[in-house]
């Protein structure tokens, strides 16, 4: 991800951040949370109050349930943090808002979520203000920097992390993420979001070129394992991928192609395929039909397997490339800048 000058099209928006930036100082927050609402077309019954987790939008984590009767209900409690949280019907129908621990109320109907009304979460209604902002501009760059801009006026907002897990985590390197992190205040460390930005940014501190690869163990295609330091005294491509990623299904062809080009040649070359499958036959059927010659492991745990947790990997496809002594020589190259590449480093030596 490439920072690049802001185009004009961004400064009108630096004076309403500057005004976002004057309401950082609020009063001592209530003890506790206090959830009200009027919602149609919810059935009589249970909601659920649930929180966004580890994967913000994706996974889900239960905190309190209450009876909802005529589209009334009331729930209550408390969190060290504003974050993001999610009211649910019994078939899964939601509302998300930010919570924070003030009297917050959320009327209309849960069918029609983008015509909710959410009142009395500040934090929520500064994330509204900031979300337009954000949807207003084109390019990925303008939104980071936006982002970044944001952060830096106002390095004590509880929206702090949750904008850069959201906008930049899945993508940033190392010396990108540490940028963002660098720039919020200290209050914030402890927040459960931050603390995730800092492990991420841990893992990426150790994958840096010049480092050691660390060395994992997973199953191959016949539950043998096989460990990536086996494989010193060669070239080694870690390839991350998935069955179900098609980016990474298109890149097959051509490192095929490659691969039987060196083996031909009897180059020291390996590729290590690393699969993020959550479905063992999906993963071993893909692997048949792209005719993949190298070892193929994964322990079908997706992105919470052993080496793309240990690599930080958060998108796919994914690269590696090691010298002959397990040192990180290129990173995230992929197509024809990557095979341009090996035979580079390879022919060289």
């Amino acid at each position: 991800m490439t920072h690049k000058n802001l185009r004009t099209g961004f400064f009108p928006f630096l004076v309403i951040l500057m005004l976002i930036g004057c309401n950082q100082k609020k009063a001592e927050q209530p003890k506790g949370f206090s959830i009200t609402g009027n919602i149609a077309n919810i059935p009589d019954g249970t909601i659920y109050l649930l929180k966004a987790g580890d994967y913000l939008g994706y996974t889900f984590e239960k905190v309190d349930s209450a009876k909802i009767i005529n589209g009334r209900f009331n729930l209550q409690g408390s969190i060290d943090f504003p974050e993001m949280y999610y009211l649910t019907s019994k078939d899964n129908q939601s509302i998300s808002f930010f919570n924070e621990n003030s009297e917050i109320n959320i009327e209309g109907d849960i069918a029609n979520s983008k015509n909710v009304i959410i009142s009395g979460s500040t934090t929520h209604t500064e994330l509204m203000r900031i979300q337009e902002q954000i949807d207003s501009l084109q390019s990925d760059t303008d939104k980071s920097e936006y982002i970044k801009y944001f952060i830096a006026k106002n390095k004590k907002s509880f929206l702090n992390p949750y904008l850069v897990l959201t906008y930049v985590f899945n993508l940033a390197t190392y010396e990108e993420l540490k940028a963002y992190y660098s720039l919020m205040d200290s209050s914030l460390k402890q927040h459960r979001y931050t603390k995730r930005i800092k492990n991420q940014l841990n893992i990426l501190e150790a994958v840096q070129i010049g480092r050691i690869a660390p060395d994992f163990i997973e199953k191959d295609t016949v539950g043998n394992d096989v460990s990536l330091s086996s494989y010193r005294g060669s070239y080694v491509l870690i390839d991350f991928w998935a069955s179900w990623c098609g980016p990474c299904r298109k890149e097959n062809p051509g490192m095929v192609e490659l691969y039987n080009e060196l083996k031909a040649k009897n180059m020291d070359f390996e590729i290590i395929g690393v699969a993020g499958d959550f479905v063992r036959d999906r993963w071993k059927k893909a692997i048949v039909k792209d005719g993949l010659p190298w070892v193929n492991i994964s322990d079908i745990k997706g992105f919470d397997g052993t080496a793309i947790k240990m690599y930080g990997i958060k998108s796919l496809p994914y690269t590696v490339l090691l010298d002959k002594e397990g040192k990180i020589i290129e990173k995230g190259l992929t197509g024809e800048e990557l095979r341009i590449k090996i035979r580079e480093i390879i022919f060289r030596k």
